[in-house]
């Protein structure tokens, strides 16, 4: 009996480091929750609990998907500990609480079942169904968080459309815009920090700094001339989309639209309107506009590269083959006609010519096939044992 308390006591001892980082991970999680939470809560206008640019979901949905979903109880406290000090009442916000958790597993349930969990951004045709079932997913919240507060009498039913509008679009910016550069960075090797493509990606977020800056820092004033400039931000996104990979594209789009955000709160930007909750929703329509379609081309991009480069190996590697078929044709063919010099019986003969000639056939026809395909490939070694044109002795 002593001894099987020792062994479970043992094994407590042993599991302790784990249920230790299990729960300093649901701390940070819920602690960056609702800090971000209670700066996205900042910009409500049109209701305190509704706010058109809402991170915490990006992060809670990125949290499930690297974690899983035991990190679940993070994003349940997170939320309610940011709504209890804001507005409403204890069960207002754990109804609300409830609903983000909610939203965050559903999501990430989609994402692994329909979109290939961590690697949806990998291929174009995935970066389009994460999309479809962040539009999808963010609806839950909105919904329950809407009719708990219409409920308990703290919203108007008649206010009902206009701030689960607000709602729904600031959960979804958040899922679209942060979820993809938590989980691309989350997920970089660190090869992806070495060579010459670091020095074009610094380049490539002081270019997005510098036209965040011109186009929509409220230090400048704007003017009707000057709401154009917004299109500048094509520029780096069509960059990094280009030359780059998913990761980059997905944080010069995440730099972007915090210029925007930062503008518009100031009052100025493009987006600036008499209303600050018509000119974030304004902002929120560029947030989603941009991170999406630069995204999928970005990862149509990675996959035609991937595929091209894939491609040409295999082309290489017949074209090797060929050249050392058609060598060994050559050597066949030389050997033959040695022996056909030094056999003296003339029976045998007309043997030799045969394989001279077939040996010869071969060898033409491997050379066209070479030529067909890519321009040949020089140096490929031969067997040693045949490289000779004579016969051994």
């Amino acid at each position: 009996m002593r001894f099987s308390d020792d062994v479970a006591a043992s094994r407590r001892a042993s599991r302790f480091p784990e249920y230790a980082h299990y729960c300093f991970e649901l701390v940070a999680i819920g602690a960056i929750y609702f800090v971000l939470a209670k700066i996205g809560l900042v910009l409500a206008s049109i209701h305190a609990s509704a706010t058109p640019i809402w991170p915490p979901t990006g992060l809670a949905l990125a949290a499930v998907l690297l974690r899983g979903y035991r990190v679940a109880p993070a994003i349940l406290l997170g939320a309610f500990a940011a709504n209890v000090t804001t507005a409403g009442t204890i069960t207002t916000s754990a109804v609300i609480s409830v609903g983000n958790m909610l939203e965050a597993l559903s999501g990430a349930w989609l994402v692994n079942r329909w979109s290939g969990g961590c690697d949806t951004f990998v291929k174009p045709d995935d970066v389009v169904r994460f999309a479809l079932v962040s539009l999808l997913a963010t609806t839950l919240s909105p919904t329950i968080g809407v009719v708990s507060l219409a409920f308990a009498g703290l919203a108007q039913w008649s206010n009902f459309g206009a701030i689960w509008l607000t709602w729904w679009l600031g959960d979804l910016a958040g899922a679209l815009v942060i979820t993809p550069v938590l989980v691309l960075w989350a997920r970089s090797t660190p090869d992806a920090f070495r060579g010459p493509e670091v020095i074009e990606s610094v380049t490539v977020y002081a270019a997005t700094g510098a036209i965040g800056v011109f186009a929509f820092s409220p230090l400048v004033e704007q003017t009707a001339e000057r709401g154009p400039l917004a299109f500048l931000a094509i520029l780096p996104l069509l960059w990094a989309a280009l030359r780059l990979s998913q990761r980059e594209t997905a944080t010069v789009a995440l730099f972007l639209s915090i210029f925007a955000v930062w503008a518009t709160l100031l009052g100025g930007g493009p987006f600036a309107r008499e209303s600050l909750n018509e000119s974030f929703m304004l902002v929120v329509m560029f947030m989603i506009s941009t991170a999406v379609p630069s995204l999928t081309l970005s990862a149509d991009v990675t996959m035609r590269g991937q595929m091209a480069a894939a491609l040409g190996g295999d082309q290489r590697m017949r074209t090797t083959t060929l050249q050392v078929i058609n060598r060994a044709f050559q050597e066949v063919s030389s050997h033959a006609e040695t022996l056909r010099q030094r056999v003296s019986d003339e029976a045998a003969l007309p043997a030799l010519d045969a394989i001279t000639a077939a040996a010869r056939r071969g060898e033409n026809l491997t050379q066209q096939l070479t030529s067909s395909h890519v321009q040949p490939i020089s140096d490929v070694p031969s067997d040693p044992a045949t490289s000779s044109s004579e016969p051994r002795a």
